[in-house]
């Protein structure tokens, strides 16, 4: 009985999370004749017109949750005959990212210097 229980409690979950295929979304790539220049700068008139996916969810830890708009990711993509170029902004709030990257740090001085953390 509790299988059972177990098995139908995760269903509804799983149904309850999954997307509805009529909501799926697409990013667009756009063909683009003049190569973008990788420099870190979006200013290249190539990416002026390629349309922005935003409004993106998570899959973990919060399987359909929609990203908030101070935390949001911006894509656009463009191709040549010789490749696929990613535009990819990630906000984030400042002192999250330095917390972390202060934890990776630290975190790679005690594996690679042999210090006591």
């Amino acid at each position: 009985m509790k299988f059972y229980l177990t098995f139908l409690l995760g269903l509804s979950m799983g149904l309850a999370f999954a997307q509805d295929p009529a909501k799926q979304k697409e990013l667009q790539a756009v063909r683009t004749a003049e190569t973008p220049k990788i420099d870190g700068v979006l200013d290249d008139a190539c990416w002026i017109n390629v349309p922005i996916a935003t409004d993106f969810f998570e899959i973990r830890p919060v399987p359909g949750r929609v990203e908030k708009k101070d935390r949001r990711t911006e894509m656009k993509v463009l191709y040549d005959d010789v490749a696929i170029y990613v535009y990819a902004r990630m906000y984030d709030d400042q002192d999250s990212v330095s917390h972390e990257l202060g934890f990776t740090r630290q975190h790679w001085k005690c594996r690679f210097h042999f210090h006591h953390c």
